[in-house]
C-alpha cells in the first residue's frame, strides 16, 4: 500500500515537472590515471578556485565537490588542522631572492651529486636536497657523525643561501602570524609562530629547512609531514620545467598506490603553499629543465614521539621526521 502511495506521488510530481524532476546524484571517485583525475593548476590559474578568498592569500580546497564538510573550515587554522585545504600566499619572495637561491643551490646540487658519483652514493634520481647549516648539524648529531657537520660538500648549503633562507623562513612566519592567527593559536597553541622560533620553541623535521633541486626524472615520493605546519616554495617558475608540480590528495581518497593526486599546484615562483602534516602530498616527477623549491616543516617543541608513532602507522611514511 505504502509502496503505491510513493509510486503515485512520484508520477504526480514527474507529470508537474514536466519529466523534468532532478535526483541528487553523488559522484564516487574511482582510480584514474594522474592526468585525468588532477585538477592541475598552472602559474595563476589556482586564483580561479573562489574559497574562502582573500586579497594576500588563496584557498584551494583539496575535497570542493563535499559541501558537508565545509563549515569546518571556518578559519584558517581549521583548514590546515584538518588537511582540508592547502593555502597560497603570491609573492612571499621576491624574483630576485628566487633567482639568487636557484644560481646558487642547482651549482651546489651539480657539485654534491658529483661527489657522491665520485664515491659511489647512490641518490634518488634527479633529486639532492641540501638543508639548511642548522638542519644538517642535527641530523649529523643524530648520526654521530659531527665531525662532518660543517662540511658543505657533503650535502649542506651554503652559508649565503642559508641566511637568506632564515630569512625567507621568518617572512613566512610573520605573514601566518599578521594575516592568519587562527593558525598560531589552533596548530601551535599560542598567540604568535615568531615568538616560538626566536626562542628555539620549533621543532622542525629533520633535514629541514632545506632547498630541493630537482632535475630530469626527479620527484619526492607521497608522504604527509605529520607536522603542525609546512611551508613549501616553488623558487622556479612553471615554465622553467615539464611535469613536476606539487601532488595533493584528499583524506576520502584510497592513497597514492591506488589513485592520483586531487589538485596539483605549480604555483608562481615565490608563492608559498601552507598546509598540515595530515596531507599527502608528493613532488611529482620532472620530465625535462629543473624545479626548485624552499621547504620547512614544524612544530611546537616536544612532541615528536607521538609524531613519529603517527608517522609509523601511515601508509605514506617517507621518513622526514628524524
Amino acid at each position: 500500500m505504502l509502496r503505491a502511495v510513493m509510486r503515485d506521488l512520484f508520477l504526480l510530481l514527474l507529470i508537474a515537472t514536466g519529466g523534468a524532476l532532478r535526483v541528487p546524484t553523488r559522484i564516487l571517485r574511482r582510480p584514474r590515471p594522474v592526468s585525468a583525475t588532477a585538477a592541475v593548476l598552472d602559474g595563476t590559474a589556482w586564483q580561479n578556485m573562489p574559497v574562502c578568498n582573500d586579497p594576500r592569500w588563496e584557498t584551494v580546497r583539496l575535497d570542493d565537490d563535499d559541501d558537508s564538510q565545509r563549515e569546518l573550515f571556518a578559519s584558517a587554522g581549521e583548514a590546515i588542522r584538518c588537511g582540508g585545504a592547502v593555502l597560497v600566499v603570491p609573492e612571499l619572495v621576491t624574483p630576485a631572492e628566487c633567482a639568487a637561491l636557484v644560481e646558487i643551490c642547482t651549482g651546489c646540487a651539480d657539485e654534491v651529486r658529483d661527489w657522491r658519483a665520485a664515491a659511489g652514493h647512490e641518490d634518488p634520481a634527479g633529486q639532492i636536497r641540501l638543508p639548511t647549516i642548522a638542519a644538517w648539524e642535527r641530523m649529523a648529531a643524530a648520526s654521530a657523525n659531527t665531525a662532518s657537520a660543517g662540511n658543505f660538500a657533503l650535502g649542506a648549503m651554503p652559508p649565503e643561501a642559508d641566511a637568506l633562507c632564515e630569512q625567507i623562513l621568518r617572512r613566512a612566519i610573520a605573514f601566518v602570524d599578521a594575516e592568519l592567527p587562527s593558525v598560531a593559536a589552533t596548530c601551535f597553541g599560542t598567540p604568535t609562530i615568531a615568538e616560538l622560533h626566536e626562542n628555539g620553541g620549533l621543532e622542525f623535521s629533520g633535514r629541514e629547512p632545506a632547498i630541493n633541486v630537482y632535475g630530469e626524472g626527479g620527484g619526492f615520493l607521497a608522504h604527509k609531514d605529520h607536522q603542525a605546519l609546512t611551508v613549501l616554495i616553488p623558487l622556479t617558475a612553471p615554465d622553467e620545467f615539464a611535469g613536476g608540480g606539487t601532488g595533493f590528495w584528499t583524506a576520502e581518497q584510497r592513497g597514492h598506490r591506488v589513485e592520483g593526486p586531487s589538485v596539483v599546484l605549480r604555483p608562481e615562483a615565490g608563492s608559498a603553499m601552507l598546509f598540515g602534516g595530515k596531507v599527502t602530498h608528493a613532488g611529482l616527477e620532472i620530465t625535462s629543465g629543473r624545479r626548485v623549491v624552499f621547504v620547512a616543516s614544524f612544530s611546537p617543541l616536544g612532541g615528536r614521539q607521538q609524531r613519529a608513532e603517527e608517522a609509523a602507522q601511515s601508509r605514506d611514511l617517507y621518513g622526514d621526521l628524524t
